[in-house]
């Protein structure tokens, strides 16, 4: 299943050819899209390697893998953040903090340490960063389920943060009783992570009930769970968002109203990538919504279907380039070189590059 937003109701639209060949990358035209060619193993390879000598080769290896992806970069700024990544890469798999050291940048240099230390859950490393070190103590207490590293933020909202995350981790409804402040938003984690619909009954602020309950129908897929929100728009919207999840179109009949239940088949025809509505949506001169709906349409489905041949279609340059944006986000989540490759826009593709070597396997 996708990574679920909590907040259901906020989309963010986060904002593709080089010609070149450097060792194992090749850069070829077919289909008319252009795609890159890249041999990149597991990186298990190496963790499961017994011998130590056999298991530093298969590293450095690695290593020079990520070091062929910088190459493909334009800039030469965005170049060393993106060797910087590989030492990152590198330290967190070695579980060796001295790796960092060779970072020049501070930034760069600082991250590596976080990496190293959540890796290890080494609160120490923590200590010795200035930037995102309430994050660093976060990912550590989760781990390890302990509240007492949240004490460690000095930022009371952060240190909340800290304590959600932990009661998320533990599933422990008890962590949420206990604070004094943001029991509701605790409630929300702890709620949706357990898919306890008793606990979204326990949040006193609508809008996070309503999150809860709309969450858990959608992890679930269960369209039933819609019933337990009064508000009537809040209960259709929970209707489309399960009949997208499912991409059944029969969950839209339970919509009372047209325009909502219009909406929703669209929508759910949309998560099947069928690409015939979006070229059907007729566009009047001058009808702004018109235009936004066509060209995110084309969007939606090109980030389905990781075509960047549908970003093309999109009208609008603005958002044609969100639409290329949101494919290098899909590259660098999924460690997917290939569709860097074929992102356009040069700034995009380098930092798409720059940051896909933290997750290629």
């Amino acid at each position: 299943m996708k990574k679920i937003n909590m907040l259901l109701f906020v989309f963010i639209i986060l904002f593709l050819v080089g010609c070149s060949k450097t060792n194992n990358i090749q850069i070829e035209e077919k289909d008319e899209q252009l795609k890159v060619n890249f041999d990149v193993k597991p990186s298990s390879r190496c963790d499961n390697i017994q011998d130590e000598n056999k298991k530093n080769e298969c590293y450095n290896e690695l290593k020079k893998e990520g070091i062929a992806v910088c190459e493909l970069i334009m800039s030469p700024f965005k170049k060393e953040l993106c060797l910087a990544n590989v030492a990152i890469k590198i330290a967190k798999l070695e579980k060796d903090v001295s790796k960092c050291n060779t970072i020049t940048r501070k930034l760069e240099r600082e991250n590596c340490y976080m990496t190293v230390g959540i890796e290890q859950l080494n609160v120490s490393l923590c200590d010795s960063v200035s930037f995102k070190k309430a994050d660093c103590y976060t990912q550590i207490a989760a781990k390890k389920g302990d509240t007492s590293i949240c004490q460690k933020i000095q930022d009371e909202k952060y240190e909340l943060i800290c304590f959600f995350e932990v009661a998320k981790a533990k599933r422990d409804i008890s962590i949420c009783n206990n604070l004094q402040k943001g029991k509701d938003a605790c409630y929300l984690e702890v709620g949706v992570e357990k898919e306890d619909i008793s606990i979204c009954h326990a949040i006193q602020f609508d809008i996070w009930r309503f999150s809860c309950f709309v969450t858990i129908a959608q992890k679930r897929q269960d369209h039933s769970i819609c019933e337990n929100i009064k508000n009537e728009l809040g209960k259709y919207e929970c209707y489309r968002i399960v009949a997208e999840e499912k991409k059944d179109e029969s969950v839209c009949n339970l919509i009372q109203n047209q325009d909502f239940k219009e909406e929703c088949i669209f929508q759910t025809n949309k998560q099947k990538g069928n690409i015939e509505i979006c070229d059907e949506i007729k566009v009047e001169v001058g009808n702004i919504y018109d235009e936004y709906k066509k060209d995110f349409c084309y969007l939606d489905i090109a980030a389905l279907s990781k075509d960047p041949r549908l970003c093309d279609k999109v009208s609008d340059e603005s958002n044609r380039g969100s639409c290329y944006g949101e494919l290098a986000n899909i590259a660098i989540n999924d460690g997917d070189v290939e569709l860097c490759g074929v992102i356009k826009d040069e700034d995009l593709r380098d930092y798409c590059y720059r940051d896909v070597v933290l997750e290629t396997k």
